[in-house]
């Protein structure tokens, strides 16, 4: 075969397809993009650990949409997630002096500081339109897996003397490397044009799987405790 008859054959090839797949993402694939602020919370469950107040956290990630029905949309994507938690324990740490090694105990308010990739998978319901709005509720599963974890730390040594300690450890290696969550949300879209879309909404990212391994130094018990974290979500699909 001649080769400007194979350049023809594999440009109408070629169009074919882009005609294709623009008529595919048309009818049923939005793709985008979004950013989220978040606020985060550990809840401990483990005796002796108590909850110490939220982290300011953010989030963004890429979204692909595909629309099953006009009400009903499957999403997935991928979310990078920055969000933590404080929590207050008993603490034991071992200190070499020029006399020897002294073991030091006190209280410990640890501010972790996690980063995970999410895969989620999600269903979307929406309403019909109602002007240039859509309304939508949403429920699914995350699947987080961390690539970073670290800590800032104030270590409040009451014997044998008083004296504050303060650090900032990585603690990837007393962190679980898979994170488990429920996804709910609530939002609605704004219409710019075509397949243009403002998504805004509120989601409620509920861990149900620990995040910590290991063991406390002084009580022995297993540590545990779970994330969680709201998230204001602005994104634009295409």
């Amino acid at each position: 075969m001649k080769k400007p008859a194979i350049i023809l054959i594999l440009f109408i090839g070629l169009m074919i397809s882009s005609a294709s797949y623009a008529q595919l993402k048309t009818t049923n694939f939005q793709f985008g993009f979004k950013i989220a602020p978040n606020f985060g919370w550990l809840k401990p469950d483990t005796e002796g650990y108590d909850f110490k107040g939220l982290r300011l956290g953010f989030n963004w990630g890429f979204v692909a949409e595909y629309k099953m029905s006009d009400n009903i949309r499957l999403q997935s994507g991928f979310n990078v997630l920055m969000h933590g938690g404080k929590l207050e324990y008993a603490h034991a740490i071992t200190t070499n002096t020029p006399g020897g090694t002294i073991n030091e105990t006190g209280t410990m308010l640890r501010r972790y500081n996690y980063k995970y990739i999410e895969i989620p998978v999600v269903v979307k319901m929406t309403t019909n339109e109602i002007g240039y709005f859509r309304y939508f509720g949403l429920i699914g599963l995350g699947t987080g897996l961390n690539i970073s974890a670290k800590a800032i730390d104030e270590f409040s040594v009451t014997d044998p003397v008083d004296r504050l300690v303060k650090g900032e450890p990585k603690i990837k290696s007393s962190t679980r490397f898979i994170r488990e969550a429920l996804i709910l949300g609530l939002g609605a879209q704004y219409n710019f044009s075509g397949n243009t879309d403002l998504v805004f909404g509120v989601n409620f990212n509920n861990g149900f799987t620990n995040v910590l391994k290991g063991s406390n130094k002084v009580t022995g018990f297993s540590e545990s405790a779970i994330s969680n974290f709201i998230e204001l979500n602005i994104g634009v699909l295409f």
